[in-house]
C-alpha cells in the first residue's frame, strides 16, 4: 500500500487494482407501493399528527409515491382543502366521506 501524508498525519492510500463499483446495466425494478393512511378513526388533526402526516407525504413523494387517505371525514377533507393542504393528498372513496 502506498502512503499519503496529510498534515501531521500519515494515510494509507487504497491499492489501484480493486476494482470501481459499476452500476448494474439493466436497472432494477420494483413495485411501486403507494402510502395509505387510515383516519377512519380521526376527527381532527392537531399540529404534532398533521406534521407527522405532511412529513410522511414528503418521504413517499421522494419515493415517486402517492399518498392516500383512508377513510377521511368530510368536514375533515375541508379543513385540509382549505388549509391548502388537499392537493397533497388522494382520498379513498368511503361510505359518507369525501368523493374520490
Amino acid at each position: 500500500m502506498n502512503e499519503m501524508t496529510n498534515g501531521a498525519k500519515r494515510v494509507a492510500a487504497a491499492p489501484r487494482d480493486i476494482p470501481a463499483l459499476v452500476p448494474p446495466k439493466a436497472p432494477l425494478t420494483r413495485e411501486r407501493r403507494d402510502l395509505v393512511v387510515d383516519l377512519s378513526s380521526t376527527r381532527y388533526l392537531d399540529q404534532p399528527n398533521l406534521a407527522l402526516l405532511l412529513t410522511a407525504q414528503q418521504l413517499a413523494e421522494q419515493e415517486d409515491r402517492d399518498t392516500w387517505l383512508a377513510g377521511v371525514t368530510l368536514p375533515l377533507w375541508q379543513v385540509l382543502q382549505a388549509m391548502g393542504l388537499g392537493r397533497f393528498f388522494r382520498s379513498l372513496p368511503a361510505s359518507g366521506g369525501v368523493p374520490a
